[in-house]
């Protein structure tokens, strides 16, 4: 069924005044011009539907084709917190001067479609019910598949499909119910409207965005916490695509997964197959038991603008490819640290830049190291200079230029749910070293990405880390309320480094209120010692329980199976957890005990009955395990005056010293004023005599009194080994053997009156069917009816009515109810029935939510009572 429509209207000579974006004040002046020059706006009249490379397409406006509706299939049915995509199907005269800039880059004659002062197209939607509000900017989209014919993979290449309607508009809505869009279209000689049309959303049990937790000291997804498990994937790569610096060509099978080190795969732009490796590392990391992952923009792959500036079209195969990324994201359930800036791209003279990172050929300004710097910021922009990276933090081009490349991320894939942290740029302080310009950067940039563009990503700043000073312009950017976490890339050898890690990161959520995240770790240049990668393990194990809002994200070692399965067993630990506590967060706890031979990290809930967290053999390390035959490893001998190279490894020593290049940080096995007690002043200290035995034994203090059990698991299979009971509030006892196979034992306390430890169970975390729900909406009340409750309200009778339908184990319930127009509390109450009622006063005409939780699950509803 095609429209019938009437034949398009235009405004020549643009907008009236200065276009401003996002302002309400302007829509509404926008349609009383309409509503008084006599214009119509473009007519809706019907809908229908078509193929197009194999997807379903609605039509929804007029001309030929004006809107597209694209994704999902369905007609004019989206799902919540799902991708929508629609295209806008543009009048001749504007595509026309499209077409011209993407041949010629003339800006005069023709529109630049990434610009918005040249070409601006937003999609305003509005939820019906509650006047909910989101604008959302349309992109330039190429589509692409890829060609792997060719026996060799390094002759690989993108084939650049036809895209009928390259203009497109992603949006994932937050409520279920009807919504309305409108599409405004502005280019630099033309603006018109069309006519609002309608569409439905359908409810879903999708958790939405990773959010602030009510304590802002961890994450929350869905109303539960959210505790990131996860490495950094880095970028794509294929290190054997091209020839290394020797100028060999890398053997594939040997060489495939050996490297970890930028310099070895930055020198060439990123051939096909290093994005098909990164998507299958990306399954590989959720079947393994992962969940989140960081990774970083960079010229020689996905970064959008390179070659030239403010112009993408060169690199839609890239964006393309992210775009490939993010929807096997969305599948596997994986969340993404995404880091939109690379420190190397505007740092000069480093070993890290390298000047081919351009796929073009005729592009002959960036393979010559005679431009300090290659970035179009430094080639393209007179007022900037190539011998100082400061000026793109301070030139007003740069920045506005800048702008519109944050603008695309954002327009095409902000609408992902996956995407959870936007990384604002990697270890600033390498290129910006003038503090006042740093600082007012980050936090114009900041608000441009949260108030301007209104994105749902938490935003971190993403820095090396110079905490100690205050001084420094790292906490004022912290202090900002537009960055959502503290963030440190860590890298340390020193064996004593956890002793002081929880008080610090205690220090830094208490200084700036929000919650604190490793972007990275790593063991700097004791790397190649550790071939059995135990640092890389305990550093994943150790951090989790640290105070970090998540496991600390390690560096290297990104295509390592059996690591990654480190990442599945903490999450089997600490699943479920809620860890926030509804703004009451579990505190991280250091024991060692008086040997220096065991140290734990550990999470204690405030009520003091349970706990969760890691024993660490120090036994355990790249020393005993390790190859220090390799080269450099030789210096890195502990100087334990008690240390016995020539023993076994049971009795060799323990690894407590640091390096003979240290000698200021000298540990004795002295009690008393030694460097090991300073966390006496943070946590409890175990001072209970080794046992000679077969075990060791260490006590956790400060529990409440009563009778506990204690579940051991081996964290590297997380094979449980034994359970034993003790008593509080100093649980003292010996655990399991710590040797070669088990040198990290992972352990679950809780007191036994709780019945079992605290956490959210599979059967209490019951989904609801929303395709079989009920839902009666009348004047004056609302009723649903579902697989898990049944809920009444009536404002007539003044009467709350709530039934669970099935009976969980344990019975604790909650019905908050909140006027959304007044944005209020009207109601709360707490109950264990599974039936409850009650008489309310004083409800109005509004719009209502009610937040129904069950056993720590809440559940929505939203209504119009009238």
């Amino acid at each position: 069924m095609k429209i019938i429509k009437k034949p398009p209207l235009f405004i020549s000579g643009g907008f009236f005044g200065i276009y401003t974006k996002r302002m309400k004040i302007f829509r509404l002046l926008f349609a009383v011009v309409f509503i008084f020059s006599g214009v119509n706006l473009y007519g809706q009249t019907s809908v229908f539907t078509a193929k197009n490379n194999g997807r379903t397409i609605v039509n929804v406006g007029s001309q030929k084709t004006d809107v597209f509706w694209y994704y999902p299939e369905k007609h004019l049915i989206a799902e919540q917190y799902e991708r929508l995509e629609l295209a806008v199907d543009l009048p001749e005269s504007i595509e026309k001067k499209v077409n011209h800039f993407l041949e010629t880059d003339d800006t005069i004659n023709g529109i630049n479609p990434f610009l918005e002062w040249q070409l601006d197209i937003t999609a305003n939607f509005t939820h019906e019910l509650t006047k909910f509000e989101r604008e959302i900017d349309a992109f330039y989209y190429n589509n692409f598949s890829r060609d792997t014919s060719d026996a060799d993979f390094r002759k690989w290449d993108w084939i650049k499909e036809e895209t009928a309607h390259p203009f497109r508009v992603r949006f994932a809505p937050p409520k279920g119910g009807k919504w309305n869009c409108i599409i405004t279209v502005t280019s630099k000689d033309t603006s018109f409207q069309l006519k609002p049309f309608q569409f439905e959303v359908q409810r879903t049990n999708e958790p939405g965005y990773v959010s602030l937790g009510p304590s802002r000291k961890y994450f929350t997804l869905g109303g539960e916490t959210y505790f990131p498990s996860g490495q950094n994937l880095v970028s794509p790569r294929c290190e054997f695509c091209y020839k290394n610096s020797n100028g060999d060509l890398p053997d594939e099978g040997k060489d495939a997964y050996a490297a970890q080190s930028l310099e070895s795969w930055m020198l060439e732009p990123t051939a096909m197959k290093g994005f098909l490796m990164f998507q299958n590392h990306m399954k590989s990391l959720a079947a393994n038991g992962g969940d989140y992952f960081r990774e970083l923009l960079m010229p020689q792959n996905q970064d959008i603008e390179w070659e030239k500036l403010g112009n993408y079209y060169g690199r839609q195969n890239r964006a393309w490819e992210l775009d490939e990324q993010f929807f096997l994201a969305e599948s596997l359930g994986l969340k993404i640290q995404l880091n939109v800036q690379i420190q190397f791209a505007l740092v000069t003279n480093h070993k890290r830049v390298f000047w081919n990172w351009s796929r073009d050929p005729q592009d002959k300004k960036h393979i010559s190291e005679d431009h300090p710097c290659a970035n179009p910021y430094n080639l393209q922009i007179e007022t900037t200079k190539n011998d100082d990276p400061n000026t793109f933090y301070s030139d007003p081009t740069a920045k506005k230029f800048y702008k519109q490349k944050l603008r695309y991320l954002i327009s095409r894939w902000g609408y992902s749910t996956s995407w959870a942290v936007v990384g604002m740029s990697s270890e600033m302080q390498n290129p910006c070293t003038d503090a006042e310009t740093c600082v007012s950067w980050m936090e114009e940039m900041g608000n441009y990405l949260k108030k301007d563009l209104q994105m749902d990503q938490l935003l971190s700043p993403s820095f090396l880390g110079i905490y100690h000073d205050p001084e420094n312009y790292e906490y004022k950017i912290l202090e900002q309320d537009v960055y959502d976490m503290s963030t440190l890339n860590w890298y340390s050898a020193s064996p004593t480094k956890y002793q002081g890690l929880a008080r610090t990161i205690n220090r830094f959520v208490e200084q700036f209120n929000k919650p604190f995240f490793f972007g990275e770790i790593g063991n700097s240049d004791l790397y190649p010692c550790d071939t059995a990668r135990i640092e890389w393990i305990r550093d994943a194990w150790m951090t989790a329980f640290s105070g970090n809002a998540g496991v600390g994200m390690n560096w290297d070692e990104p295509f390592d199976n059996e690591l990654r399965k480190q990442l599945g067993n903490i999450r089997k630990l600490t699943g479920g957890i809620d860890f926030d506590n509804n703004g009451t967060p579990w505190q991280t706890r250091r024991v060692i005990s008086d040997n220096r031979k065991v140290e734990s990290m550990y999470l204690i809930n405030p009520e003091h009955t349970a706990a969760v967290g890691v024993l660490s053999n120090r036994y355990y390390n790249w020393y005993m395990y390790g190859d220090t035959t390799e080269e450099g490893c030789s210096n890195r001998v502990p100087i334990d005056p008690g240390f016995d190279g020539s023993k076994p490894s049971a009795e060799k020593g323990v690894w407590e010293r640091t390096y003979k290049e240290q000698p200021e940080n000298y540990i004795d096995k002295a009690r008393g004023s030694s460097l090991m007690n300073e966390p006496v002043q943070f946590s409890p200290f175990e001072a209970i005599d080794y046992n000679n035995g077969f075990f060791y034994r260490i006590r956790f203090k400060d529990f409440e009194p009563g009778y506990y059990t204690i579940e051991f698991y081996n964290a590297l299979t997380m094979e449980l080994l034994d359970e034993r009971t003790n008593w509080g509030p100093n649980i003292r006892l010996e655990y399991p053997e710590m040797n070669e196979n088990s040198g990290l034992i992972a352990f679950k306390i809780y007191k036994n009156s709780l019945k079992q430890f605290p956490e959210i169970t599979k059967e209490e975390r019951i989904p609801i069917d929303y395709t079989t729900a009920e839902v009666k909406t009348e004047k004056s009340s609302y009723y649903t009816k579902n697989n898990r409750y049944e809920f009444e309200i009536n404002r007539r009778y003044k009467s709350i009515t709530f039934n669970l339908l099935d009976e969980p184990a344990e019975q604790n319930f909650e019905i908050v109810l909140i006027d959304q127009q007044k944005n209020e509390e009207v109601y709360r109450a707490g109950f264990e029935t599974l039936t409850f009622t009650t008489n309310i006063q004083g409800l109005k005409k509004s719009v209502y939510r009610v937040e129904i939780t069950i056993n720590g699950i809440t559940y929505i509803e939203e209504f119009q009572l009238r």
